[in-house]
């Protein structure tokens, strides 16, 4: 007989933008990291937001900071991932630098 254990899902909180709020404000308000909220909600470096976009805030993300000698292919290994996978995840190149916040 096999047992399948399901990992508890939470549902996801959204947070509807009013008029005046930033990006920073928002992340503010749930404790986020504002360029982590951003690649989560798949938001161009430009964009702005406006009254009434829908933001996803609650999100399971673990993060790595990118430390010196570390390539692309290293992280990936250390997190059992694929470069492409994390390079799509951040919206980056394969340039990487020391201090760099990315989602693994």
């Amino acid at each position: 007989m096999k047992i399948e254990i399901l990992e508890k899902q939470t549902p996801p909180i959204f947070h509807r933008v009013k008029k005046g709020e930033t990006l920073e404000v928002v992340a503010g308000k749930y404790n986020k990291n504002k360029n982590i909220l951003r690649n989560v909600n798949m938001l161009e470096d430009n964009y702005e937001l406006r009254e009434g976009d829908l933001l996803i805030v609650n999100y399971k993300a673990s993060t790595y900071v990118v430390k010196p000698l570390d390539t692309l292919t290293k992280i990936a290994t250390k997190f059992n991932t694929t470069p492409e996978e994390i390079k799509a995840k951040n919206k980056i190149s394969d340039n990487l630098f020391i201090g760099q916040i990315i989602i693994i």
